[in-house]
């Protein structure tokens, strides 16, 4: 439904940037042209925002379930102890959708997968670098992160999350603390069991990186 207003409002913006090219001349007054120089950038970035936007639209339905249950793996990664990637993978998630509908399958420290894969070896070491697989991403799951290549990491999940042991994936997501902060912007602030206080986009990092361990 938002596929046909969007190429309408692209259409429009475009359509606009062919009037700021007449409006320019040598006559303008400095701050006039000035002004008309911010405009279009506005305009320019307002273009690659609705770019994004139909992308977006496209996907969308299919990676929230349009077609079926879709399953992805949540790594949650600190910079505590860096790695490669941005920080080590604390916890993890995996998040299912159907029809549009998210919902939360399971949640647990990183140190359940160290257990519940061990033993588990790399369908196809060879296609990882050298430096990558020095890490043993299949025995420490908390190293996953320990390329700055996020296909890399995404490769070793799908060689490791195999059935019998493990149940289909169809992706993987990577968040840090500042990521789940920006993400409260859009949400709006939430509460947390145990914590008195409300979790907003201007506390949750500090919350995740310092204040939750002072508490």
């Amino acid at each position: 439904a938002m596929a046909e207003p969007l190429r309408t409002v692209r259409a429009q913006l475009v359509a606009s940037l062919g009037g700021i090219d007449e409006a320019r001349s040598p006559w303008l007054l400095p701050p006039l042209a000035g002004g008309v120089e911010r405009f279009q950038r506005s305009v320019e970035a307002a273009v690659r925002d609705t770019d994004t936007a139909s992308q977006a639209v496209a996907v969308l339905p299919e990676l929230l379930g349009a077609e079926g249950e879709r399953r992805y793996l949540v790594a949650f990664g600190t910079p505590a102890e860096a790695r490669e990637l941005g920080g080590f993978m604390g916890a993890y998630a995996v998040l299912a959708a159907r029809d549009g509908d998210l919902r939360l399958a399971s949640s647990h420290r990183v140190l359940n997968l160290n257990v519940f894969f061990k033993g588990s070896q790399l369908t196809d070491p060879t296609a990882l670098p050298t430096s990558y697989l020095a890490m043993l991403p299949q025995r420490f799951w908390h190293n996953m992160t320990a390329t700055p290549s996020f296909p890399t990491m995404a490769a070793a999940v799908d060689q490791l999350w195999q059935p019998p042991r493990a149940g289909r994936l169809d992706g993987l997501l990577y968040l840090d603390p500042h990521t789940l902060a920006a993400l409260l912007e859009v949400t709006g602030p939430i509460r947390v069991e145990g914590h008195q206080a409300r979790l907003t986009a201007g506390n949750a990092a500090r919350f995740l990186l310092r204040d939750q361990y002072t508490e």
